[in-house]
């Protein structure tokens, strides 16, 4: 006797079959959805990663981002700007600190990284190793920022040292990077408003 679609896909179908269908929609929808993340993300206009020993979020991070991106505008031509920023915290007392350290250490190698704000020790600590561009007028690969970040509205501790350098891998974004360490510079002699 004939029962129907339904009776066959519920008593037969489904009831021998239900977790392997279940993992294929599962397997179908991550796959849309990474294919999807892929072919929709675009390149960021600059990199730049802001690595303190102080806690630093991306919220308060947030008025270093708008100054980048104003400076820097749509290198990209995608008709947005957009500053990628890591925003790490390395304290070395706490795991999450460290975890942030060796983070920062595979950040410092990667080509894609244009600009890099660190307070002064870390800065030393990575000096030795061939991270960071010559700095034109500079002895140092780097150069001291604190009061041009204050200045723009990102919440620093009073004794905090921070300096910026240029990756030594920027590749096509080294001249907008360079703008925003002019910048930065600018607003630390209180050259700029």
């Amino acid at each position: 006797m004939n029962k129907g679609f339904k009776h066959w896909f519920i008593n037969v179908y489904w009831y021998h079959y239900k977790w392997v269908t279940l993992v294929g929609i599962a397997v179908i929808i991550v796959l849309v959805s990474l294919i999807h993340s892929v072919v929709t993300r675009t390149e960021p206009d600059i990199t730049v990663v802001l690595a303190t020993e102080s806690p630093m979020t991306q919220m308060t991070a947030e008025p270093f981002e708008t100054f980048i991106g104003e400076i820097v505008g749509d290198v990209n031509q995608d008709g947005s700007v957009s500053v990628e920023l890591q925003a790490l915290n390395i304290n070395t007392d706490t795991q999450i600190g460290s975890a942030n350290r060796m983070l920062l250490t595979a950040l410092l190698s990667r080509e894609d990284v244009h600009l890099y704000i660190l307070d002064l020790e870390t800065a030393e600590d990575f000096e030795s190793g061939d991270f960071f561009t010559p700095i034109e007028g500079q002895s140092l690969p780097y150069t001291r920022v604190d009061a041009a970040l204050k200045h723009i509205g990102v919440p620093l501790a009073e004794d905090t040292v921070i300096v910026a350098g240029l990756g030594n891998r920027t590749g096509d974004r080294r001249d907008e990077a360079a703008k925003v360490l002019a910048a930065l510079i600018g607003k630390n002699d209180g050259n700029a408003d």
